[in-house]
């Protein structure tokens, strides 16, 4: 509406300089502020002084006595648009500049003749715009909170709800009720993600049971052992009281013979009764030895000698099964810082492992070498039936083995492991189906003898 009225009002205020005629300028306003939505049209001057108007009793005074706050006159080189005072009305100040067609009559000298003041109302599309506008804004807002309000209440039950339902339950799973189980009430993934966790919960039960079976089972087998143990050594204890007594009467026996002409062609009997019965009491003194519960103590300790005891004690399982067992030591010293017990307890249940996995007739070498400076190998190898791949990172593991039911703890190497890690023992386990195993224990500086 400003635009229009303010480009037919310079149409027409410049046709009627032209001509001359103050009279219709005068008219052309009064006609102007006639239209509807034009509330009043002036022309004033740089002080405000108003020459002529839509209202004839402003002609003649000053814009500032009229209206002090509609327009400041100290800023009036521009085109400005505002909005006034009044409600939905819209004021336009322009300054009507000294062409070149006017200054004929005006002179080249002022830049501005003078001022057009132009004030409008909307009109009554313009108030539908608006107001459509607004009621689109509002509506907007409306359906935007009602979205939000939508969305939460979505979110809280499709989502929300679930989630804290899902959070309680693993909650109660952390706390051990493996009982547990969500109600799924819907198909969706909220659903399926129930379905999974109630799945869960009844393999963790199951194995959960299962394991406490086995470790039961196993502390079952464990307590026999000790039993085993504990009987091991008193019958040990006996066997060497009698093999005392036995050795004692054919040392006696050996010196009579030594006196005695008719008893020298049993001399060689006597001394096979002497070795024979000293290798019993080696055997038994190395089971009490084996089954006595002691601290750990670490002194110097030969190897070789160890290995070798070792060996002697589980000469009656490979007579047994005729297992061919050879030790062969490649260095000179052999001494080392360890505990003793346990690291008989190391080679033991690694011969016995080998003894387990050969056939009859088997092979087994033991070997202690060199390698280093710093260090002492031992070697334990056999040819038995090999250990498979995927198996090769379980055998350290507690309660696992591949013997038998009723055969084997599961504890052996789960237990050399331990040793050889408080020992700082470098231990490497390497097999070939249908081959044979080779266990490597590398004792290093830590266990080394300074």
């Amino acid at each position: 509406m400003l635009n229009a009225t303010t480009q037919l009002l310079r149409y027409e205020l410049y046709n009627a300089m032209m001509q001359g005629s103050d009279k219709n300028i005068e008219n052309i306003a009064t006609t102007l502020g006639n239209l509807d939505n034009v509330v009043h049209v002036r022309i004033f001057n740089k002080n405000g002084l108003i020459k002529y108007s839509s209202r004839i009793s402003e002609i003649g005074k000053k814009l500032q006595d009229i209206d002090p706050r509609h327009i400041n006159l100290t800023n009036l080189e521009s085109t400005s648009v505002r909005l006034t005072n009044k409600v939905d009305t819209y004021s336009l100040t322009e300054p009507i500049v000294n062409e070149s067609r006017c200054q004929s009559c005006h002179g080249v000298t002022r830049t501005n003749l003078a001022y057009l003041d132009l004030d409008a109302d909307l009109t009554k599309a313009e108030t539908i715009f608006f107001t459509g506008s607004m009621h689109m804004i509002f509506l907007g807002l409306a359906v935007i909170l009602i979205l939000s309000i939508g969305l939460y209440i979505i979110f809280t039950y499709f989502i929300n709800r679930p989630l804290k339902d899902l959070n309680s339950a693993f909650k109660s799973v952390e706390a051990g009720n493996l009982d547990i189980e969500i109600p799924t009430k819907k198909n969706d993934e909220i659903g399926l993600v129930f379905n999974r966790f109630n799945l869960m919960t009844k393999n963790l039960k199951f194995s959960r049971e299962e394991i406490e079976e086995l470790h039961f089972e196993q502390l079952q087998r464990a307590d026999r052992l000790t039993t085993i143990g504990e009987l091991t050594s008193q019958v040990a204890h006996e066997v060497n009281n009698h093999a005392a007594v036995i050795m004692s009467r054919a040392d006696y026996l050996e010196m009579e013979a030594s006196k005695q002409e008719d008893l020298k062609a049993y001399n060689e009997d006597f001394k096979t009764i002497l070795d024979q019965t000293n290798k019993i009491s080696q055997i038994t003194k190395n089971l009490l030895r084996h089954s006595k519960q002691t601290p750990t103590i670490r002194n110097n300790m030969d190897l070789a000698t160890t290995i070798s005891r070792s060996i002697l004690v589980l000469q009656p399982l490979m007579k047994k099964k005729k297992i061919n067992c050879t030790f062969k030591s490649e260095v000179k010293n052999s001494e080392i810082i360890a505990d003793e017990l346990q690291i008989d307890q190391v080679m033991t249940n690694l011969l016995l492992n080998a003894v387990d996995a050969v056939d009859d007739e088997g092979v087994i070498d033991v070997t202690l070498k060199s390698e280093t400076e710093n260090t002492l190998t031992v070697y334990v190898k056999d040819n038995g039936s090999g250990i498979k791949l995927d198996a090769i990172n379980k055998i350290f593991s507690p309660f696992y083995t591949s013997k038998p039911q009723g055969k084997g703890t599961g504890l052996g190497l789960y237990i050399v492991q331990n040793i050889c890690r408080s020992h700082d023992i470098g231990i490497n386990c390497k097999s070939d189906i249908g081959i044979g195993t080779t266990f490597q224990l590398e004792f290093k500086r830590a266990v080394l003898r300074l």
